[in-house]
């Protein structure tokens, strides 16, 4: 009995642990690709911000 509870236990362990080891892969992927998308949301942020400014001074010095 007590072999059988070991054995069961081992196999429910070692689900467990692949179960985790992929949640963290699938973690870590998503983690992965939200900041590389950040990082690309933030570079067009400052590309616009950029254009924004050249364009608030192209319409203050035409007001002169």
């Amino acid at each position: 009995m007590e072999a059988d509870f070991v054995n069961a236990y081992i196999l429910k362990q070692k689900s467990w642990i692949e179960d985790l080891v992929a949640k963290q892969i699938i973690l870590e992927t998503r983690l992965q690709l939200a900041e590389t998308q950040c990082a690309k949301l933030a570079e067009e942020l400052s590309k616009l911000n950029n254009r924004i400014e050249k364009t608030k001074k192209k319409s203050e010095h035409s007001d002169f």
